[in-house]
C-alpha cells in the first residue's frame, strides 16, 4: 500500500511540473530581470502567436533554480535578417562570453540548441524600425533534475 501511494505521489508530482510549466515573454514585464526556472517556455515580445515589436532593445537573464545548467531548444525562429538580433550570453549578464553563432538572425542564421556552461543564460533581442517576424518559440529546461521534497511517512 505504502509503495502504491508514493508511486501515486510521485505520478502527482510529475504531473503537475509539466502542467505549470512557466512561460515567458519576452517584453516590458521581463525586462532587465533575473528569472529563475526549472523548465519554461520562452517566446519573443509578441508571444506564442504574434510579432515582435519594433524598437526592441530587451535583456532578460533565465537560470536554472538548482543551479544546473540551462538547455534551450528553438523550435521557431524567424527574425528579420540583418536588421533584428538575438544574442545570446552564456552567462549571468551581457560582460559574459556569447555562445558560438550569436547574434542570431533571420531564418538561416538561428540557433537550434544552446547549453549554458554554468546555470544561467542572458538574452538581449533587438529590432529596428521596419519589418517584424514571428520571433521565436522555445523550450528551457535545466539538465538535471530538481531533487524532489522528500514524502512524508505515513505510520
Amino acid at each position: 500500500m505504502k509503495t502504491t501511494t508514493n508511486l501515486v505521489l510521485v505520478m502527482l508530482l510529475s504531473f503537475g511540473q509539466q502542467l505549470f510549466a512557466q512561460d515567458i515573454t519576452f517584453d516590458a514585464t521581463v525586462e532587465d530581470r533575473i528569472i529563475f526556472t526549472h523548465e519554461a517556455r520562452f517566446f519573443d515580445s509578441g508571444g506564442e502567436d504574434g510579432r515582435y515589436s519594433n524598437y526592441e532593445d530587451r535583456e532578460v537573464t533565465i537560470c536554472s533554480e538548482n543551479g544546473a545548467p540551462m538547455f534551450v531548444r528553438f523550435e521557431q525562429f524567424n527574425l528579420e535578417s540583418g536588421k533584428d538580433f538575438l544574442y545570446v550570453f552564456d552567462g549571468a549578464d551581457m560582460s559574459a562570453l556569447e555562445v558560438i553563432g550569436s547574434p542570431f538572425t533571420g531564418l538561416y542564421k538561428k540557433p537550434v540548441e544552446i547549453q549554458s556552461s554554468d546555470r544561467c543564460l542572458t538574452f538581449r533581442m533587438t529590432s529596428d524600425f521596419n519589418v517584424m517576424r514571428s520571433g521565436w518559440v522555445a523550450s528551457i529546461e535545466s539538465i538535471l533534475e530538481p531533487i524532489p521534497e522528500p514524502a512524508l511517512a505515513q505510520e
